[in-house]
């Protein structure tokens, strides 16, 4: 089996890894967002960026790119919050920043209210966007850790104000770890886990999301899982019609080195998922591309990538899914 040990899908497992390992205790209050906010001169929607065509370009790199890696873009239904995942280059700590539409101006990024004192990272809304997911090693009341790996919790948003975090937990079955997630219809939660008698491969899972809890969890067919390769970082479009995901050890991979591509895949009439296809160029390229989400008007498509020249950390780059349409299968 093909391994990702490239280096830049160290980015990748350093994310992981903070879902395995323990992280700090809150010392602090939750802030609120109101009082430091700056603005720029930025104009919605969008961060006001010009939108792209069919190659993919930098998302808005004087706004929200870094000395670390941004990954995992998320926005509000309304198109007025916007939310990343930022790896801190000198800590290597994974804290969630966010920009807000306020009266046509977006404003500076800043570190969300709720996050900064544990591991927190890739966020996602729910259809109506007053509530706003995302996985942390955040501690419970008591101070201590509810599990070994990262759990689910959210912070209600109410005219782009956060509430306090609620902790929701991890799936039930056979999923030894599991990280990168994203929902559909409210209730469809997908994401990516391990099988705990695999301690290597990593598949796409699903989960019911109900009354707050997680259920049982089910592993997505061979559509889109291998036995041989790992699939991961999964983002569903916003009418739950296709799935994107990264991949790595493919034998389509574009990289001749180990690195991992993004791959497509459709909800078939009985509910199945068709044979997942790799994007291609311009989408892929020889470097790493993952971390992928879509707008929730399902107009463009977010990702990771380090193909700038002589680029070590990745960045968002954004294309229109306008190319999507050309890999649906035709149904019989």
């Amino acid at each position: 089996m093909r391994l990702q040990h490239d280096k830049m899908h160290v980015i990748t497992l350093l994310f992981i890894s903070f879902l395995f390992l323990s992280s700090c205790n809150d010392t602090g209050q939750e802030r609120t967002l109101t009082s430091t906010t700056k603005s720029i001169g930025h104009l919605s929607p969008y961060l006001d960026q010009e939108p792209p065509g069919l190659t993919p370009v930098l998302f808005a790199p004087e706004l929200i790119q870094s000395d670390g890696a941004e990954l995992k873009v998320s926005f509000s239904l309304d198109g007025r919050l916007m939310l990343f995942t930022r790896l801190d280059s000198t800590n290597f700590r994974f804290q969630i920043f966010f920009s807000q539409n306020e009266k046509g101006i977006w404003t500076k990024p800043l570190l969300a209210p709720f996050s900064g004192q544990w591991e927190d990272g890739d966020t996602f809304f729910n259809s109506s966007s007053n509530r706003l997911y995302y996985l942390s090693k955040r501690t419970m009341g008591n101070g201590e850790t509810p599990t070994e790996t990262a759990t689910l919790w959210y912070v209600s948003v109410d005219n782009n104000v956060f509430g306090a975090p609620v902790f929701i937990g991890r799936p039930d079955g056979l999923v030894k770890w599991w990280w990168s997630s994203d929902l559909y219809g409210d209730k469809e939660l997908y994401f990516t886990g391990r099988d705990i008698e695999d301690a290597i491969k990593a598949d796409i899972y699903v989960s019911n999301l109900v009354d707050g809890q997680i259920t049982q969890a089910r592993k997505l067919g061979p559509g889109i899982n291998t036995d041989e390769y790992t699939e991961n970082e999964p983002a569903v479009a916003p009418d739950g019609s296709y799935l994107i995901f990264y991949s790595a050890g493919r034998p389509d991979n574009l990289s001749n080195e180990l690195t991992g591509d993004l791959y497509v895949s459709f909800r078939l009439p009985d509910g199945s998922w068709s044979e997942a296809q790799n994007l291609g160029e311009p989408i892929n390229s020889l470097s790493e591309e993952n971390w992928p989400s879509i707008s929730p008007d399902g107009k463009y498509l977010f990702f990771s990538s380090n193909r700038g020249e002589g680029q070590q950390l990745p960045d968002v780059y954004w294309v229109s899914t306008s190319f999507i349409s050309r890999f649906k299968p035709e149904v019989k």
